[in-house]
């Protein structure tokens, strides 16, 4: 077997059962704390065990099934913990071949296959599998990518769409902690509805209260979800019938979960989208200044990238925080995924291109060219500054210019000469010069004659240095307006040097 692939299905098994011992410890704690009832007084180790694969599954996205009724909830942030396991198991592995780590994907979905399939009780174990997959093809991703090797640009990846993941990655990273803040300021403020909803779970220990708050934290991404679904307008759902959103704000119940204590009582209307558009222009702005390009186009495409990237990433993020649990009313829990992952592309994916494309020197003289062209009076025609530099690229039909200049004249009667016929090309007969005499009669001029000759004279020479003077302006206009896209062509190729010195770094 060649180096580093037993290295890496190993890595896949220990992560895989590192993760099953996890949810066995978690099991006997909760079976702890309940000890003291009757009916749990006779669990033994198989209902342990049982229980255990039955946690693990639901981890990877498996649903629970009794005899009546379906339970579908995923603790995305222990789903995100095992990513994270994984790839740490990886790491011992980085002596070897990068590609090597790709066989800790079928070490870990077998093993996990395993360890569902041999215990649990409720959880059917192929439902498991694909989530089981995806866990592990992140973490094999992961390591693969984090090596010095740079495969992408190996691959013949363009420039451009390396640094559009690169950006879209940065992007999700700051929504997710801009959704955290927005959740922590609505849990802060409805801490007296919250901690009456925890009143009612009839704890009777520290440890209990532990554990109700450690359940509720294993659904931190689900709950970061809700919070943005709520402010892009789209809302969730807690029951088929009750809609929270800035234009809903029903009085149904609610299951017993005490963060749902933090949801909005009152109906402040759209208003709230200017929240996630604000963060997708301020996200745009700074990244766009801090990767800014060369040209206006690379810096759309770039933007461009990561606005696909974005969008996959919020339909991933939507899919896995709808949560099942119950039969009737409790069937369906959160977003919608199509029109919240719609409403969130068309307001922090948009906003973020455009605050991306708005700061780059192209897009700021356009901007402060249109602003002088506000200015000017009826009438009043621009300077050659404020001419679009744009418009010089691709230039518009009726704006070509048709006329042959002079160097095209001086090549169209060269082919016309060479395309003559050699008979008509016949020298001319010599003529010997002979000298004429020249008869030089002097002329007598009139003062009136000399007045109007004087007076043409000094006419020519003002109209003279009128032309002169205006062709010196002309010059100058021209020469300045030649100055300033200089100065924007090289301002452009330091930028695009330095985004691709960034970029091998």
């Amino acid at each position: 077997m060649p180096d580093g692939w037993a290295r890496a299905m190993l890595s896949g098994v220990e992560a895989a059962f590192v993760g099953w011992a996890t949810c066995v410890l978690i099991v006997m704690g909760s079976f702890l704390t309940v000890a003291s009832n009757p009916w749990v007084s006779k669990i033994g180790w198989d209902t342990v065990f049982a229980s255990s694969s039955d946690v693990f599954g639901v981890l990877f996205g498996a649903s629970v099934h009794t005899e009546t009724v379906t339970y579908h909830a995923i603790p995305t942030l222990v789903s995100i913990g095992l990513v994270v396991l994984l790839r740490l198991f990886l790491r011992g592995g980085e002596e070897f071949s990068p590609s090597s780590n790709w066989f800790a994907v079928p070490a870990f979905t077998v093993m996990t296959a395993f360890l569902i399939g041999s215990g649990a009780s409720y959880v059917r174990w192929w439902e498991a599998m694909p989530g089981a997959l995806f866990v592990s093809l992140l973490a094999s991703a992961w390591a693969f990518f984090s090596c010095g090797d740079h495969p992408l640009r190996r691959w013949g990846v363009p420039r451009l769409i390396r640094l559009g993941i690169r950006e879209a990655a940065i992007a999700l990273t700051v929504i997710v902690g801009s959704a955290a803040v927005l959740t922590l300021i609505a849990l802060l403020t409805h801490t007296s509805q919250i901690a009456g909803i925890h009143q009612l779970l009839l704890t009777t220990s520290p440890i209990e209260d532990a554990l109700v708050g450690l359940g509720q934290l294993f659904f931190a991404p689900t709950i970061l979800a809700w919070t943005l679904a709520w402010f892009a307008g789209p809302g969730f759902w807690v029951g088929v019938d009750a809609l929270h959103s800035p234009t809903s704000a029903p009085t149904l119940p609610i299951p017993g979960i005490p963060v749902l204590g933090a949801m909005p009582n009152i109906t402040p209307s759209y208003w709230t989208i200017l929240v996630p558009i604000a963060i997708g222009f301020g996200i745009g702005m700074w990244r766009g200044r801090k990767r800014r390009q060369a040209s206006l186009r690379e810096q759309f495409v770039l933007s461009a990238v990561a606005f696909v990237v974005i969008g996959v990433g919020f339909w991933m993020w939507m899919a896995m925080s709808t949560l099942q649990l119950g039969a009737t009313r409790m069937a369906f829990l959160g977003p919608h995924v199509g029109p919240t992952t719609a409403a969130l592309l068309s307001e922090v994916g948009l906003a973020f291109v455009f605050g991306w494309v708005i700061v780059h020197p192209r897009s700021l003289k356009w901007m402060r060219d249109q602003w002088e062209l506000s200015l000017l009076d009826a009438g009043q025609t621009a300077p050659p500054s404020t001419a679009l530099v744009e418009a010089e690229e691709t230039p518009e039909p009726d704006e070509i210019d048709t006329d042959p200049t002079e160097e095209e004249l001086e090549v169209l009667v060269n082919k016309r000469a060479d395309d003559t016929p050699k008979e008509s090309q016949s020298e001319p007969e010599l003529v010997p010069w002979t000298p004429t005499p020249q008869v030089v009669e002097p002329t007598v001029k009139s003062p009136a004659q000399q007045e109007a000759e004087q007076a043409r004279s000094e006419d020519a020479l003002a109209t003279e240095r009128l032309d002169l003077s205006s062709l010196s302006t002309g010059e100058q206009a021209h020469s300045e307006e030649d100055v300033e896209t200089e100065r924007l062509d090289l301002n452009d190729l330091h930028l695009g040097e330095q985004a691709r010195l960034e970029e091998d770094e």
